[in-house]
């Protein structure tokens, strides 16, 4: 097809840089177009899809215009397209009647044309080209009747800005409004004008109904996210080869209000993680839990399936960070599982589970007391809190037990019941169905540490091992540790050199004795919310006001200290000891003297004889 008659009509598919698009839209100036497979919108102007089409950077690969299969026609058509590109591209105005004589001038001597139009004929044919969105088959000369607007210029360029205000506004503009809008630009511009000249209400609600696009309209409104889901088909179904061959999972918030196992006070809204696999329709993993998605419901999800039917050859998750993170992947290169995660906001790429969880809620899950319901219509005044009736472990069961009824039943999409389709593929093959033991191991979250003193810390919690102690002193510090959130009471640990599995058991054994991290987290909140209390009844200005006054009490305690000291010292006779201690020595002198003088009494010395120191004086 000759590149003069390639125009952008609605439903036409073309391959442009290996990529087939659709154009979806075609308005005012814009062409709006989507690709066939992904479904991704986009909005090119006129110009650039004339400057592709010039370049031959675009095949058509289907059309449903007229293919022109006069020459003369053809012929025809293309001397009038010479004409009004040139006045387009020559001149702002291209209905200047200067801008018009200049291009017949210089038009016809380019092409030899012998009979060159007028200056009102070729302004006609650049009215009828605008006017008909630039399709240049418009100006094919079809004589029945005049299905173009006499309006001049400027009341068609005034119509054009109102229409693509109206579009690119999240409001709704009625056609009074954009007639509102036609004589508001006239008058910006100084333009006279009477109400013969401009478009009638009728006129402007069938050009608005031709140039409307949902597209722009929601992309002002709401958002491009919502524009591009909106305005996109459901995409192509996806090829799946066996059993286990494609899995989907997902995460959906239950609409039903759960009771507390134990108070039995109400909760919350639980939360479930499913993998369903694409061939037979079966359930391989489920985890309900009270908390929103992470990357541990994730890996309880997984190993529910790895442990009870086997290793998917690919999984298509989410593009959550609860799918998408070092724990996940870490077990899909350990199964050598392959990861296609679904592109961002667009359930189209994973539709088996989005479907699974509509035919859960409703065959299920809210035909049970306590449903919130997926329609705030629906649920009008019904109190969902009031009539909550099953604890999670409760619906869990519940849960079990349906699903078994779910594979047991005739599926539609598959056309047999998944039980038997799911004995059936297992005659022919063999899943590798993982070890428990070894699940438990490698669907731990791991994480990066380093040993310290022969212990690991992690979320204020420690661990220890006298084996972590020796690696230590070997200078083997950085390990990884996995760790089970369920339970708390012990962790293993991998070395970075050797690979070697240890296992460390907590500090505190009591506190983590069946302790989940969630609960963890809420006793260092609670601790959290005693320190802020602490801190509120004795605040720490208080503290520091103690301290300044303590410190200027030990200052002149200091102060107090050191004058006394010098006073002592200007006071003090170095020789005054020495005194003192003479008196004191002559004191004790004489005081034993006198002691021994007065203990040892003589008597008279002229009365003394040795007889009577014999005792024989008094005999005699």
């Amino acid at each position: 097809m000759d590149s003069l008659l390639i125009t952008p009509d609605f439903g036409m598919k073309f391959i442009y840089k290996n990529t087939e698009y659709e154009i979806v839209s075609v308005y005012l100036d814009r062409i709006g177009i989507s690709s066939v497979i992904a479904g991704h919108r986009k909005d090119w102007s006129r110009d650039f899809f004339d400057e592709l089409i010039e370049k031959k950077l675009i095949v058509v690969t289907f059309s449903k215009s007229e293919i022109i299969k006069s020459s003369k026609v053809f012929k025809d058509l293309k001397k009038k397209y010479n004409y009004v590109r040139y006045a387009l591209q020559n001149s702002s105005t291209p209905h200047n009647n200067n801008n018009l004589i200049d291009t017949i001038e210089v038009i016809s001597k380019d092409i030899n044309d012998i009979s060159p139009p007028t200056t009102r004929t070729l302004s006609n044919w650049i009215r009828t080209y605008i006017s008909n969105n630039f399709d240049i088959k418009s100006l094919i000369d079809n004589r029945k009747g005049n299905s173009s607007s006499r309006k001049s210029f400027i009341i068609t360029q005034a119509l054009s800005k109102a229409l693509s205000k109206a579009l690119n506004s999240p409001f709704t503009f009625s056609a009074e409004d954009i007639y509102i809008e036609i004589i508001q630009y006239l008058e910006e511009n100084q333009v006279p004008y009477s109400e013969e000249d401009l478009y009638s209400l009728r006129q402007i609600q069938r050009l608005k109904k031709q140039h409307y696009d949902q597209f722009t309209k929601d992309k002002a409104k709401n958002s491009i996210r919502f524009a591009q889901n909106n305005c996109k088909a459901s995409g192509q179904k996806i090829i799946c080869q066996g059993f286990l061959n494609r899995v989907e999972i997902d995460s959906h918030q239950l609409d039903l209000v759960i009771l507390d196992d134990e108070t039995f006070e109400v909760r919350c809204r639980p939360w479930i993680t499913i993998a369903i696999d694409i061939f037979t329709r079966i359930i391989l993993g489920l985890y309900i839990s009270e908390y929103p998605p992470n990357s541990y419901t994730t890996l309880q999800a997984m190993k529910n399936m790895v442990t009870t039917y086997g290793v998917p050859d690919v999984v298509i998750p989410d593009n959550g960070s609860e799918f998408i993170n070092n724990s996940v992947l870490a077990l899909a290169r350990e199964l050598q599982i392959t990861l296609q995660p679904a592109q961002v906001k667009t359930p189209d790429n994973k539709p088996y589970i989005e479907r699974f969880f509509r035919t859960l809620t409703h065959n299920l899950i809210q035909k049970i007391e306590g449903t919130t319901f997926s329609n705030r219509f629906h649920i009008e005044e019904y109190e969902s809190k009031k009539y909550a009736a099953l604890t999670l472990s409760q619906v869990n069961e519940c849960l079990v037990n349906w699903i078994k009824i779910y594979h047991s039943n005739f599926h539609k999409g598959i056309g047999r019941v998944p039980m038997a389709k799911y004995n059936e593929s297992t005659k022919s093959y063999r899943p590798i169905i993982i070890d428990e033991d070894y699940a438990e191991f490698i669907c731990r979250i791991p994480h990066f540490r380093k040993i310290s003193n022969g212990q690991i810390q992690y979320e204020n919690l420690f661990y220890f091992s006298h084996a972590l102690r020796t690696l230590e002193l070997k200078g083997s510090r950085d390990v990884t540790i996995y760790v089970n959130e369920s339970d708390l009471s012990k962790i293993y640990i991998k070395t970075h050199e050797t690979d070697k599995i240890i296992e460390a058991i907590s500090t505190d054994s009591e506190y983590t004795s069946n302790l989940t991290l969630d609960d963890h987290h809420e006793v260092q909140n609670i601790k959290k919310c005693l320190k802020d209390k602490d801190l509120k009844d004795y605040p720490y200005s208080d503290n520091v006001l103690a301290r300044i006054t303590l410190n200027q009490l030990i200052i002149s305690y200091k102060k107090q200290n050191k004058l006394n000291r010098r006073r002592f010292i200007d006071s003090y006779d170095p020789l005054k000891f020495l005194s003192s201690l003479e008196n004191s020595n002559s004191n004790k002198i004489n005081k034993e003297e006198k002691m021994i003088i007065s203990k040892i009494d003589f008597g008279t010395f002229d009365e003394f004889s040795y007889e009577s120191l014999n005792g024989d004086h008094n005999e005699r």
